[in-house]
């Protein structure tokens, strides 16, 4: 087998471990076109952001308006320390990266061929992150456990 050649188990198992959700939005895509499939667990990963915010924004705005250190309205991780706030920010950027460098291009213009094995790094790279929101706070769900307390 060539370097950078995906195995067919391999690839297999890759996208059965994928989040639930990225796994949904890209079932019709992944076999003949990677690169929808790849735009489409974007655009599920924008999605879930702003819902999770319930802000009418897109993109790279979003994400600055969601997951800012300062006042996010999604939290991954305790803002009282420094730690929490440099997890916070590493994934801001992780998330605003991500929306620019692989949404927005097919967005804006045609889609680029990649080769399998780095399509299904992004995939992964986007399951990752579904995952991250899934465990995330928000800012509705923490005033309310405080408002409870």
């Amino acid at each position: 087998m060539e370097p950078g050649t995906a195995m067919s188990l391999g690839r297999d198992a890759l996208l059965a471990g994928l989040h639930a959700n990225i796994r949904k939005v890209i079932e019709r895509f992944v076999e003949d076109h990677l690169d929808v499939a790849i735009f489409e667990s974007f655009k599920a990963i924008n999605y879930r952001v702003k819902e999770m915010s319930s802000l009418d924004l897109d993109g790279s705005k979003l994400m600055d308006a969601t997951l800012n250190v300062t006042n996010p309205k999604i939290r991954f991780a305790d803002l009282s320390s420094q730690t929490g706030k440099d997890v916070q920010q590493g994934l801001h950027f992780l998330f605003k990266g991500a929306v620019q460098a692989f949404r927005n291009p097919d967005a804006h213009e045609q889609f680029r061929l990649l080769d399998e094995e780095e399509g299904l790094e992004v995939l992964a790279f986007a399951s990752m992150l579904m995952r991250r929101l899934v465990r995330a706070d928000t800012a509705s769900q923490n005033s309310s456990q405080e408002s409870a307390q």
